[in-house]
């Protein structure tokens, strides 16, 4: 895809590729990528064991990221994306708030 494009003069505004090799480039990368894992395994076993501990420890902190990020994005009833806080609205809550109203930190001395 790249010759094409490095063969043309500067002064060209456009150049025509062929994206079929990169296409199939990226429909293989998971394939080839599951494939080698057994590759890193059987080289690299203490350090596949670490990634392997490390995953299952942030894996129920990923999934509830993505479904707080689905639920953020998803269209409501009649409206648009729910938004989130802006900044000021966040630090009204103050660490912990759970949503309750608190005063600004200057006041609570």
């Amino acid at each position: 895809m790249y010759g094409p494009i490095a063969a043309a003069p500067p002064d060209q505004e456009g150049v025509e590729v062929e994206t079929l090799s990169c296409m199939r480039v990226a429909m293989s990368g998971p394939l080839l990528l599951d494939l080698a894992r057994p590759e890193d395994t059987a080289r690299w076993p203490d350090a596949v064991a670490q990634e392997d501990a490390a995953s299952r420890r942030t894996y129920a902190a990923r999934c509830a990221l993505a479904e707080a990020q689905d639920a953020v994005h998803q269209l409501g009833p009649d409206r648009g994306p729910v938004p989130l806080p802006t900044t000021g609205q966040g630090g009204h809550d103050g660490p912990g708030g759970r949503g309750r109203r608190r005063p600004p930190p200057w006041c609570w001395s």
